[in-house]
């Protein structure tokens, strides 16, 4: 028998705070920098140079948490049967937490007692474990930290289901999963179906990225003899698998440094990726075709993958990823097709192979598991499903956003053609105070006063709001919207207007700040920034942008004093890091090593980023003497996040 149940865990979490109300107008980076793409074929070339994006707009982003954990209560929806129990997210972005193996007594994928959030997100706030549905563009998905709508499924045999099903706001798709357990199944199966509604042509991107622990002889198994290698030298180089030269990068634990692996998948078979530890024993993956790239992720042996490690799981655990994707790599987007919907079937489960078999000779390991596969039949199991629109939706489970239902409301209003996926998913119960404003537009042609609670960009919404009344809050969003599409100029003159329109409009004054220093000028920069400050000195990202703007400024004196007098807020470490930096910049190298000395820790530190060892080797530059430069030559454990070395 097959049950379905809603109920709260209780986890280790961070206390979150609201939004972060600026708009991010900073390039993304990381992943989306130019990748170099010299000797790589035509079709990957242009897959990823298609469909990159400048920031993560409309999204705000969410770096409003701390490093303090506190026990907290969250909804997630259990499907189990006799063999297997799977527990969604439902708070969190729908993310299969855990995947249980009731006949084996084991745990198939990386989960912890605590969700310790880090900025490896696109939206800043992410964090490690279980089976997390990355769409929209490179990177760990803009909805990895937001509720998802949840539903129960009556299958075509009877047995309860579960959907989830959101908006995805950056490239206007619907997307669906659905979760089934028939009562005598092993093996959890997931039907994900992507739409698009729009009459264009839109970039997809789909990973789905799984979180394995990691253990001594663990060996990642999948039908390839070649893989894309990708490191922090951004260029992808061939690499034979294997291995060569004694490495053996199939055994996750030995890997020497933080790297991904995309394989090249055998052709005419089904792709497949396995994890199991050295016993033979661990956890399978299968999709059908459509989901043709696999990959894994290594933190790596170095200090800095260790200390990142340490950072996300709270311990020495260690973890690693495989993932399954649209593409060969996640560096690539392709087009979805007007009115086009892609659907894949993906199969979750317990595998267990002979040790000597899979941990031998590589092509013994391909054919031992790929028998495992067939003797589970899983090969028939994705040849039945009949396809979602065969699965009865039935009762509301958990409310995800508004913003699908905001959309389906704004083409009733514009006199479009309503879209059939949208309007059964979106109840318009759903709209919340995010989407009001753009409700009131759609009403009355206005965009409410005050300071904004969200933004939009898609064309129709910028479309309305150029023909919106000239007023401070239409003007402030109508920069927006300009500056995403790439009219800087244009959307300087938006954000002047509602200045002048209205002189306390801290947020205007915020964005052409930003405006200037990204367009080249660090002293108007940190002057507007200032001037957005006294106007909203509350906001402690406006002040974290102010003290960086001084500091690229080279106004040292004053980032340090703007850092030093910042309210008690999550941002406290940050703040402390720019004192730090600004004062070792300005030679007060004693007030830098006094507060290394008494411990830092940056909450949000991004993946990939060193400031916290490029400050302490700043002030080992300024030691009096070589002899005390030198009597510190490593960077400490707790500061070394390099994963460049």
């Amino acid at each position: 028998m097959t049950v379905l149940e809603i109920r709260s865990i209780v986890v280790s979490m961070p206390r979150q705070g609201p939004l972060n109300p600026l708009p991010p107008m900073r390039p993304l980076g990381d992943l989306h920098d130019e990748i170099d793409c010299a000797g790589l074929d035509e079709e990957m070339t242009r897959n990823i140079r298609y469909g990159n994006v400048s920031s993560v707009l409309p999204y705000l982003l969410q770096d409003d948490y701390s490093r303090e954990l506190v026990p907290r209560e969250t909804s997630v929806a259990v499907l189990e049967n006799s063999y297997l129990r799977a527990v969604v997210l439902l708070e969190l972005g729908g993310r299969l937490w855990s995947l249980e193996d009731k006949a084996g007594g084991r745990e198939l994928l990386y989960n912890n007692d605590r969700i310790q959030l880090a900025n490896l997100g696109l939206r800043n706030a992410w964090f490690p474990g279980g089976v997390e549905w990355n769409l929209g563009t490179t990177g760990h998905t803009a909805l990895t930290c937001s509720p998802v709508h949840a539903v129960s499924l009556e299958l075509p045999d009877g047995a309860p289901g579960l959907r989830i099903y959101e908006w995805e706001r950056m490239r206007d798709l619907v997307y669906q999963v659905d979760f089934m357990l028939g009562p005598r199944s092993r093996h959890l199966g997931v039907d994900v179906t992507v739409t698009n509604p729009n009459a264009h042509p839109v970039p997809a991107y789909w990973w789905s990225n799984i979180a394995v622990a990691s253990s001594a002889g663990a060996r990642v198994v999948t039908p390839s003899r070649s893989a894309f290698e990708f490191t922090y030298t951004r260029r992808l180089q061939r690499v034979p698998v294997p291995g060569s030269g004694g490495l053996d990068l199939s055994y996750p634990d030995a890997a020497p440094r933080t790297a991904d692996h995309f394989f090249e998948l055998d052709p005419g078979k089904l792709p497949w990726i396995a994890a199991v530890d050295a016993a033979g024993a661990g956890l399978l993956q299968v999709s059908s075709g459509r989901l043709r790239g696999r990959k894994l992720f290594t933190w790596g042996t170095t200090p800095g993958g260790r200390r990142w490690q340490e950072f996300l799981t709270g311990s020495t655990a260690s973890y690693f990823e495989i993932q399954a994707g649209l593409t060969r790599t996640q560096l690539e987007h392709v087009p979805l097709g007007p009115g086009e919907s892609w659907s894949w079937s993906e199969v979750y489960g317990p595998v267990s192979v002979p040790a000597e078999a899979v941990h031998g000779d590589w092509l013994d390991a391909i054919e031992c598991m790929e028998s495992a596969i067939a003797e589970a039949g899983i090969h028939a199991v994705l040849d039945e499903r009949p396809g979602a629109e065969h699965d009865q939706q039935g009762a509301p489970l958990h409310t995800g956003t508004g913003w699908g239902a905001l959309e389906s409301l704004r083409r009733e209003v514009m006199g479009e053609e309503p879209s059939p996926v949208i309007d059964r998913l979106f109840p318009r119960s759903s709209l919340g105070e995010d989407q009001q404003p753009w409700v009131a537009l759609l009403e009355t042609g206005a965009v409410p006063a005050g300071t904004p609670r969200s933004f939009v960009v898609a064309k129709p919404w910028s479309d309305l709001l150029e023909g919106a009344a000239e007023e401070a809050a239409a003007m402030l969003q109508r920069g927006v919207v300009r500056w995403h599409a790439g009219h800087r100029e244009a959307a300087l003159e938006a954000w002047e207007a509602a200045y002048a329109l209205q002189p306390d409009s801290w947020l205007a004054v915020r964005n052409l700040a930003a405006a200037s220093g990204l367009m080249g000028e660090p002293q108007r920069s940190a002057e507007q920034y200032l001037n957005a400050l006294e106007l909203m000195p509350d906001v402690a990202q406006l002040r974290l942008e102010a003290v960086e703007a001084l500091i690229a400024a080279d106004r040292f004196p004053e980032a340090v004093a703007l850092a030093q007098a910042a309210p008690a807020s999550s941002f406290a470490g940050r703040f402390r890091f720019l004192q730090a930096w600004a004062a070792a910049l300005h030679g007060e190298v004693r007030l830098a090593e006094s507060i290394l000395e008494r411990g830092l820790e940056v909450a949000d530190l991004r993946e990939g980023e060193d400031s916290l060892s490029d400050l302490w080797l700043l002030c080992q530059l300024h030691q009096p003497s070589p002899e005390a430069a030198s009597a510190h030559p490593d960077v400490p454990f707790i500061y070394d996040f390099r994963l460049h070395s």
